[in-house]
């Protein structure tokens, strides 16, 4: 008995109201989900710096702390990008006189984070701008994860300073963004250059430690934790959000913003 021939299926219009499925990847950044709720409070990151040193030698070599991030709501946080700030008494960091880097866990790589310098005469460093190929963390919910950074004042002719750093925390989401946390301060002084004129040398390869991707639960540095909410919240705040550069230096110009913004908010 021949087979039946069934005549060819025709693609049929979908209904009206009816949803299609997205192809993957095709969901735009400014449309992925914000990082917590928009009306809350509290920042959804709760960040802090951690093992910081006190004192930092011109011309000396570079020393380490980590910025770490807490994600305190049900829900992954993702394009997370910290932004450290740097303070000096006199206001006058000169960014050419900074040397900052962090770990890129999943590339197994120091980034060069690019300085540059605000209106109010402190230094930023956004981590995304002049790391070409870092798109962001990805925070799990109710995770935690330390990004390691390293800093450093090459120049032998820096001025002896007081410098407060922190860390503030933004959400790329396209051409916009979110402030989604801050640290409180990180306090050091820069010493004058030693006097033997000793140089410093290049900064050095990491040990082999830190996971390979954020979040892994392992437990070694850099990995996220399940106990987010051991961290207190780093305070009330008014949800801000904060505009970005779209080439370039992708973060920078949001970083000026979210600082004039914190000014005005303090």
């Amino acid at each position: 008995m021949p087979s039946a021939v069934l005549p060819p299926s025709v693609p049929q219009p979908p209904r009206p109201g009816a949803a299609s499925p997205a192809a993957p990847g095709a969901v735009p950044a400014e449309q992925q989900p914000a990082c917590g709720d928009p009306n809350a409070v509290e920042f959804p990151i709760v960040t802090r710096i951690v093992r910081g040193p006190g004192e930092y030698r011109a011309g000396g070599e570079a020393h380490e702390f980590s910025v770490e991030l807490s994600n305190t709501t049900a829900r992954p946080c993702l394009n997370i990008h910290p932004v450290v700030v740097l303070a000096g008494q006199a206001r006058a960091i000169r960014p050419d006189r900074v040397r900052l880097e962090f770990f890129d866990g999943a590339s197994r790589i120091w980034r060069h984070v690019t300085v540059e310098k605000t209106d109010q005469g402190e230094a930023v460093g956004a981590f995304g701008a002049g790391s070409g190929g870092f798109a962001g963390l990805s925070l799990p919910a109710g995770g935690t994860f330390s990004v390691r950074v390293r800093l450093a004042f090459p120049d032998r002719t820096t001025a002896p300073d007081t410098v407060v750093a922190n860390a503030a925390v933004v959400q790329r989401r396209g051409a916009d963004g979110d402030w989604v946390g801050e640290s409180d301060d990180y306090r050091f002084d820069v010493l004058a250059a030693e006097p033997t004129g000793r140089p410093s040398g290049p900064l050095g390869e990491p040990e082999a430690s830190g996971p390979a991707v954020p979040g892994d639960g392992s437990g070694k540095d850099g990995t996220a934790r399940q106990n987010a909410h051991e961290l207190a919240a780093t305070g009330a705040r008014p949800w801000h959000s904060v505009g970005l550069a779209t080439a370039g230096g992708v973060l920078l110009a949001g970083a000026v913003v979210l600082l004039l913004m914190r000014r005005r908010v303090r």
